[in-house]
């Protein structure tokens, strides 16, 4: 995951906007994890990837980024 955020790591088709045929501004990403109630961290504000900017849809390679941050700080938080 870190490799995907710090670039060294291409995902296939990194150019392809996935989101572009559905017109979505944005999607909300729930993490669960085994032993954590899933309100005491999935908040949406902070599990919402913008999929739309400045009116053109994310690549690929961006959302990779995107799910890996939700990740490292789902990581982050049950690391505590």
């Amino acid at each position: 995951m870190k490799d995907i955020q710090k670039d060294r790591v291409t995902v296939d088709a990194p150019n392809d906007l996935v989101f572009e045929v559905y017109g979505f501004r944005s999607i909300v990403i729930n993490l669960e994890w085994p032993g954590y109630e899933s309100r005491s961290y999935n908040n949406p504000m902070h599990s919402r990837i913008d999929v739309s900017l400045d009116g053109r849809c994310i690549p690929r390679q961006h959302l990779a980024k995107e799910i890996c941050r939700l990740l490292l700080n789902l990581h982050r938080y049950i690391s505590r």
